[in-house]
């Protein structure tokens, strides 16, 4: 995560359209924090660029899928990779959309 951010902003509804204008706005990266439903409809809109996820050793039966089930995702090429000393491993992957006419442009 970011340590040198300026400033910090709760999005409560319409992230799309809140999103697409902060990345049209010159700045560093957009750190963004939500759910599954969040990052759905960002990855819809072709919003999302690089996704980092975390892998704990730890199994459990059952929990909230990240995408939903049944819905095209777009495919995902490995770019970084951070064990740690608990066994956790840090995962970075950047987001290939395979249609990117309907992206907005930066």
């Amino acid at each position: 995560m970011p340590s040198d951010f300026d400033s910090q902003v709760v999005i409560e509804k319409d992230a799309v359209t809140h999103l697409e204008k902060l990345k049209c706005e010159p700045g560093k990266d957009i750190w963004l924090f939500g759910g599954g439903s969040l990052f759905r409809s960002l990855l819809d809109a072709q919003l999302v660029d690089t996704i980092e996820l975390s892998l704990a050793p730890i199994l459990i039966s059952r929990g909230t899928p990240l995408v939903v089930e049944g819905v095209r995702s777009p495919k995902l090429k490995l770019v970084e990779t951070n064990p740690s000393s608990t066994g956790a491993v840090a995962l970075k992957y950047e987001i290939e959309y395979e249609n990117k006419g309907n992206r907005v442009s930066h």
